[in-house]
Order: C-alpha cells, then sequence, then structure tokens
C-alpha cells in the first residue's frame, strides 16, 4: 500500500518468547500436522444473528492533545475458524503462529502530519482481560488518507504482516497518536434486538456470543469501556436507574472487525479429533441444556473461579438456573474432562 510505511520495533522480550515457541513448533511439526486458520469474531457472531446485525465506528482520536494515545483492546480465548468452520480449542492448540493481522478502518487526515498506528500483542488476564506482557510491537506510519468516508461500506482493510508465535489466548491491543484533526474510524459489529426506547432510534445492542473480548480506551478521558472490574456500559433503554437486561442494551463496543491469519501446530492430534464439537449446547442458551453425550458431573464456575452450580445430568439434559452472563462450565464424561465457555443469556 503506498500510502503505509512500516517500521518494525522489537521487544526484547519477544525474541526470546517467540525463539522457545520455536521450539515447541519444531516438535509439533515432527509429531503432527500444520493447520491454517482464520479467526474473526465480527463476522462468526454476524453468522449468528443474520440480518439483526450492525456495525459502529469508534474514533480513535487524540482531539487536542496529539501526544495522547486512543486505544483499544481484543482478547482472542476461542476459535471460530472461518476458513473450516469448527470452533478450536485451544488447549489443542501447542504452538499458535499468527502470520497477519487484518483491521478494517477509515482514517481522514487534514493535517500535513504523519500519524501512527502502533499494533500490539500481550498475554490475556484469565483469558478475559488484556495482559501487560507485551511480547511484539510494531509502529505503522500513515502518511495520507484511506477510505475517507465514515461508513462500514467505506472502510477498508489495512493489513499488518506479524509472523510470531502467540499462546492459546492472548491479547490484540492498538494505539493512534494522530494530529488533533486527523481521525482513526476502527469498526466494531453487534447483535441487536430492537431499539432502545428511550434513546430511539439507537438499537438496542445484544449480548456477543464471544463478549467479553473488546475493549476501549481513551486516554485524554481516563475512560475503558467496560472497566478492568468486569463491569460493562449500556444504554438506558427505560427510565429505571441501573442496567436492567429485560429493557436495556448492552454496549456497541464489542466485536472488533479484525481478522487474524494463523497457522497452527497440531501436535500429533488428528485433525477431526481437534475441531472440538461442543458438548453443551445451545450455547448461548437460558435454562435447559443438552448434552452431547452421556455426562457424570456439570460444574459451573463464575468468572472469579467460584462453584455456582454443581449437577448430575438424568439424561442428556440438564437444567442451569443461573442469572444472565459469561461462565466457564466444567464436563466430566467417561473420556475425560472439559471445560468450556457458557454464555447464559437473559
Amino acid at each position: 500500500m503506498p500510502f503505509l510505511l512500516l517500521s518494525r520495533m522489537f521487544l526484547s522480550k519477544r525474541i526470546l518468547f517467540s525463539s522457545c515457541l520455536m521450539i515447541w513448533a519444531v516438535c509439533g511439526f515432527a509429531q503432527g500436522g500444520v493447520i491454517p486458520l482464520h479467526l474473526n469474531y465480527d463476522l462468526s457472531d454476524k453468522d449468528i444473528y443474520g440480518a439483526s446485525y450492525n456495525h459502529t465506528a469508534y474514533r480513535l482520536n487524540t482531539k487536542t492533545d496529539p501526544l495522547a494515545l486512543g486505544m483499544l483492546f481484543q482478547v482472542c480465548d476461542t476459535f471460530p475458524d472461518r476458513i473450516s468452520g469448527n470452533f478450536y480449542s485451544p488447549a489443542y492448540l501447542p504452538a499458535l503462529r499468527l502470520d497477519s493481522v487484518r483491521i478494517k478502518v477509515n482514517l481522514s487526515k487534514h493535517s500535513l502530519q504523519n500519524d501512527t498506528l502502533i499494533l500490539g500483542l500481550a498475554g490475556s488476564y484469565n483469558g478475559i482481560f488484556p495482559g501487560e506482557n507485551n511480547f511484539y510491537a510494531d509502529s505503522i506510519v500513515l502518511a495520507s488518507s484511506f477510505a475517507p468516508g465514515r461508513t462500514y461500506a467505506s472502510a477498508q482493510y489495512l493489513t499488518v504482516p506479524v509472523g510470531v508465535y502467540v499462546p492459546g489466548s492472548f491479547s490484540l491491543w492498538l494505539g493512534f497518536r494522530g494530529q488533533p484533526n486527523d481521525t482513526l474510524n476502527v469498526w466494531s459489529g453487534y447483535g441487536y434486538a430492537g431499539v432502545c426506547a428511550a434513546q430511539s432510534p439507537l438499537e438496542r445492542a445484544r449480548l456477543s456470543h464471544f463478549f467479553p473480548n473488546a475493549f476501549a480506551y481513551r486516554k485524554q478521558f481516563g475512560q475503558i469501556l467496560p472497566t478492568l472490574a468486569g463491569e460493562d456500559i449500556f444504554w438506558e433503554c427505560d427510565t429505571v436507574p441501573g442496567f436492567d437486561t429485560l429493557t436495556d442494551g448492552r454496549n456497541y463496543i464489542q466485536n472488533w472487525d479484525i481478522d487474524y491469519f494463523f497457522t497452527a501446530t497440531t501436535a500429533g492430534i488428528p485433525e477431526n479429533v481437534l475441531a472440538v464439537s461442543p458438548l453443551l449446547f445451545p450455547n448461548p442458551g437460558s435454562g435447559m441444556f443438552h448434552l452431547a453425550g452421556p455426562c457424570k458431573r456439570v460444574t459451573v464456575f463464575s468468572l472469579s473461579g467460584r462453584e455456582v452450580w454443581r449437577s448430575v445430568p438424568n439424561g442428556q439434559s440438564v437444567y442451569l438456573p443461573l442469572p444472565a452472563g459469561l461462565y466457564a462450565v466444567r464436563l466430566e464424561t467417561e473420556n475425560g474432562t472439559r471445560v468450556e465457555k457458557l454464555i447464559i443469556t437473559e
């Protein structure tokens, strides 16, 4: 791309981290195969919600302070693969090489000076929140406008080559340091159900199937959405203060339209075993769930690790009378134990 100049900033941790995993990856090549993976939470959620799915722009700019950073984060903890259509468990992927990242953006430049986009990779905290252990960063100089319109249709993908190994759960962060009158729009997708009555015509956003995995931060205003304490922001759709799951809308800052292209080693595990089907479905779901096979015990944990429900299924179904939210569910079967992410809807 003529408007794009790349200048690599390699962190010392990145070289050590990559070297360690590279040895691990060689072992994987010797024992098993290599499969391509294409991850995009936005497209995966769009498949689920269909026509009731929309996009919104999050403006990354620095307003009056060119030294400030507008930032966003995305935590990758599940792998709905766009190539095969399967869900891959990170537990079966010993080495993931992130070959490239593709981000859907618009950049409107009014200044005569360059802007900078910083792409970084870090670990994750409990597979949910961005970690602080950065092992890769890349500084990208944006010299001119591209797709300057402010609609999703006018946006375009900005592809950044990466080529590093990442753990099974990692976080990506983007920082934009630009001139006060330059704006970078980054796109996020969300499912919706009707409109928010108190703020019509705003759509009533639903909880993403892959939430929580997206965060936004603007240094100038000191905001992080949602907070690291696990809180969520929402649209007040009625006159009752506070979040009401029956009427209020979730936040629009959910699934950034970002593609990840991986090469994964299987370490000797056959591909038909690697493509793990969920044992508990429908997921997301509410109340009664079905089991894909015999299960000895179902244990549900909160995100803090506290056990909130335990059941011994009688047959191929189980009832989980829990509040709407995100949980971890441990399923004990004759073939072993599996932990899956569980979303209970309203």
